[in-house]
């Protein structure tokens, strides 16, 4: 049975009806949730598993710098033709000379360990720490670029689907009144104008509709590149929000966690570490070098008659003079040590000013929502007005088309300005250097 609503009925129907299309899951869709895209990206995106190796890298050549304290063993062996003979041994017993031969052949085993270096071995262990330390460091800035990068285009898949729902329900509001006013022309009740301002409405959707699709289809190549993965020919996208608890509580606070934690600038102090241990690296090599040496070896002449002897001893080594190049080096590395002091002052200045910005962009994200809703709430009212005065015939169609198209506007601005809120916030964690994925949940 057919039932007749009163107008005014009808239309709040209409208008609840559209509200409940846009925010209405899809069922039948496979959902991917911004916590799941994200996991995903952080496992499987090339640029940030290269990062990891290079902490692997990193932990070795700390390995190196401990193997550098410990003793060289070394298997050597030699054959030497001389033009006039030779002694084939050096002489083991007092008044008896050794054998000559014009070939020697020699082998054994040769050690040598440091006993002191001048300052380099530490220098280097130092050195390697604090390589490892920036590694990781780089590692944390890029997962958190990755993770805003996958925020940015999800949420912007998110604002284009809302977009889509609202183009569906625009077209099907022309096509509605396209038909009824080819009835009221053939009823004289309209002009030939109103149904070419109609159509023209209709087909200025339809290309809208084609934009949001194309849109929607480059911004799910760009997230399933960061994701390095397929995403489903059907997916379902859950709205997000950042935690509340996560943001602070002033910009104060904001700005002394930035100081604190932020990546960039634990991994620029870390520079400053290398370039200290380079200066150490540098002295050391004016000074005096001791070492243990030894070695234990056989050696023989044509007769292959092999005797055996052994060594073992101190070297010491002083540089006196090499044009200059150690001196060189001490202040080629003074001067890193002062270009990286001042990167890492400059690095502050910048942060806190990326903080700063964060801070206030967040504050007017949230203004915008609220600016946004109002608007929202009278382009709905105005729609409601025009369209009750245009049914009962005290308006024209032009007014109706304007009405309607600044409840569309005000629609995809409020999504837009929601989507950017959280995103603000996001972005004034990145810019703290404390995002992750946990500060990120399933909308209300």
């Amino acid at each position: 049975m057919k039932i007749n609503w009163p107008e005014p009925l009808r239309l709040s129907a209409m208008i609840g009806a559209l509200f409940l299309s846009l925010t209405a899951p899809s069922l039948a869709q496979e959902a991917l949730s911004v916590n799941a895209a994200i996991k995903t990206a952080l496992h499987n995106n090339p640029g940030y598993q290269s990062l990891d190796m290079g902490v692997d890298i990193a932990h070795l050549e700390l390995d190196k710098a401990k193997a550098g304290r410990l003793p060289t063993l070394d298997l050597r062996g030699g054959y030497t033709r001389y033009s006039d003979p030779m002694i084939v041994v050096p002489i083991h017993q007092t008044g008896v000379f050794p054998e000559l031969d014009k070939d020697i052949f020699s082998g054994g085993l040769y050690a040598q360990m440091p006993l002191y270096a001048g300052g380099r071995l530490s220098a280097s262990n130092a050195m390697a720490r604090a390589k490892i330390e920036g590694t990781q460091q780089r590692k944390e800035i890029m997962k958190q670029d990755l993770i805003f990068s996958v925020m940015q285009y999800y949420s912007e898949l998110l604002i284009i689907e809302k977009l889509q729902r609202a183009s569906d329900q625009r077209l099907a509001f022309y096509t509605r009144e396209k038909d009824r006013i080819a009835l009221l022309l053939e009823k004289g009740k309209a002009t030939r104008l109103d149904q070419a301002k109609i159509n023209t409405q209709l087909e200025n959707a339809r290309l809208e509709r084609m934009q949001l699709d194309m849109s929607y289809d480059q911004n799910a190549v760009m997230l399933a590149s960061l994701m390095s993965a397929e995403l489903p020919s059907s997916t379902s996208l859950q709205r997000f929000s950042v935690a509340p608890n996560t943001l602070p509580a002033s910009l104060d606070v904001a700005l002394d966690i930035t100081r604190r934690e932020h990546p960039a600038l634990l991994e620029a102090k870390t520079q400053m570490d290398v370039a200290t241990s380079k200066m150490k690296i540098a002295k050391a090599a004016k000074r005096p070098q001791v070492s243990a040496v030894g070695n234990a070896r056989s050696m023989t002449g044509g007769a292959l008659v092999a005797q055996n002897e052994w060594q073992v001893g101190v070297q010491l080594s002083m540089p006196l003079f090499d044009g200059k190049i150690r001196k060189k080096s001490v202040q080629q590395a003074r001067l890193e040590q002062t270009q990286t002091r001042l990167a890492l002052k400059n690095l502050i200045n910048q942060t806190k000013a990326n903080t700063i910005t964060a801070w206030q962009s967040m504050a007017v994200a949230k203004n915008s929502v609220r600016v946004s809703r109002t608007a929202l709430d009278q382009a709905r009212e105005a729609l409601r007005i025009e369209t009750l005065r245009y049914e009962n015939e005290r308006s024209t169609v032009n007014d109706l088309t304007l009405a309607e198209a600044a409840f569309w506007e005000a629609s995809s601005a409020l999504a837009r300005a929601e989507n950017l809120y959280e995103l603000s916030k996001a972005q004034l964690l990145r810019t703290m250097g404390v995002l992750n994925a946990a500060s990120i949940q399933p909308a209300a």
